[in-house]
């Protein structure tokens, strides 16, 4: 039999696309994959398209065969074998008019896309909505551009950039790359500071495991270290380039001027006398830590003060480990500006709140038997 004959048979059923034969239509329409409410079809479709069951064979209740027949304006279009449990199994489309064929498709995704709203949050276009996406930063430059960055080569504050990769690859493939398989670590510490914004300093401090400090630089009131991961051979000390670490305010940056000068940190320093008096510290127990971390690095500068004050009555006995952790995020809750003494800002208000509910939970899992108290920390 030729389609024309099929389509000039009488129909068992007949009824609209949207009810019992959307997912022919669809298949029929190749519309796998569009986004739709079903229960709004009706609300949009003005009858045009209809789809008749035209021949059946039950097999065996389970299983069969049925041929449908499509029309768009009551003119046919398309047709549709299908077999198995429930017309699923088997599908054969054929198509007898491309033209009916194009505008049915139109008009069945214009009903579908109907009254459809987008899944994800609907943002007015001249709203700050985002700087970050998987790790990455949105920073804006001096030169006007806007790129997307490591999450370290911005001011965690501010979110004003504090590393220039765009630099450090020009300098890199100016001064480095020519030099082919000769080159080493100690020619390529200019490259790698070529990179570093604002107020700076250079420097050469080794803090071990093949990680050097090359520059230290200030960048909308807070001291960065840039640092340079020299392992490896050839270039593959060069693919990671510099990452800036943040690690308190401007007045650092001094302690480390006078250190790589060979002066001493004195408590008449204005870093050590700003963070004594901002955690309430021993001036000298600061500037004991201030001279160890610019010499070896380590654990965060704020982390250090408060292992050398008494301990916070707020944070449960049973937290025998890392309680300056728990500290922090509290001192942060009672003074959100102390960010600025920690390391790459961490952590912000929502997290600090955070730190705590998870020293109260941990407190009450501990005390439940839940839990064993951690070993106890310095």
């Amino acid at each position: 039999m030729t389609p024309n004959e099929f389509y000039a048979l009488p129909f068992i059923s007949a009824d609209y696309w949207r009810r019992h034969h959307i997912d022919i239509a669809i298949e029929v329409l190749q519309l796998e994959g569009v986004d739709y409410d079903p229960h709004r079809l009706e609300e949009f479709d003005s009858d045009r398209l209809v789809v008749h069951e035209k021949l059946h064979h039950d097999i065996d209740g389970t299983r069969g065969v049925s041929l449908y027949a499509f029309y768009l304006d009551a003119q046919p279009f398309a047709l549709m074998f299908t077999g198995g449990r429930g017309g699923r199994d088997s599908r054969k489309a054929v198509i007898t008019n491309a033209t009916l064929w194009c505008h049915a498709r139109t008009y069945a995704l214009s009903v579908m896309s109907a009254g459809l709203k987008p899944k994800d949050d609907i943002v007015a276009a001249d709203q700050e909505f985002t700087d970050h996406f998987y790790g990455s930063r949105v920073a804006r430059f001096g030169d006007g551009s806007v790129r997307l960055v490591a999450w370290h080569d911005v001011n965690p504050l501010t979110k004003n950039p504090v590393y220039d990769r765009t630099k450090f690859d020009e300098s890199f493939d100016a001064l480095i790359r020519p030099l082919g398989e000769k080159v080493g670590h100690e020619q390529a510490i200019e490259v790698f500071r070529s990179g570093v914004l604002g107020d700076k300093i250079d420097v050469d401090i080794d803090l071990g495991d093949g990680k050097r400090i090359v520059a230290v630089s200030v960048v909308d009131g807070q001291t960065f270290a840039h640092v340079a991961d020299i392992q490896g051979k050839h270039y593959s000390w060069a693919r990671q380039g510099v990452e800036p670490r943040m690690l308190g305010p401007a007045s650092l940056l001094d302690c480390y001027r006078d250190l790589d000068a060979g002066k001493d940190i004195t408590l008449d320093h204005a870093y050590v006398r700003e963070a004594a008096e901002t955690f309430g510290a021993e001036p000298a127990a600061v500037l004991e830590e201030t001279m160890d971390f610019i010499k070896n690095g380590g654990t965060s500068m704020a982390e250090r003060i408060i292992l050398r004050m008494p301990r916070d009555v707020r944070v449960p006995e049973t937290l025998t480990s890392d309680h300056e952790v728990f500290t922090l995020g509290y001192m942060v809750l009672d003074n959100p500006d102390l960010r600025r003494f920690c390391c790459d800002g961490y952590p912000d208000a929502e997290q600090a709140r955070k730190i705590a509910e998870m020293a109260v939970d941990f407190d009450r899992r501990i005390s439940g038997g839940e839990l064993k108290s951690p070993a106890p920390s310095r």
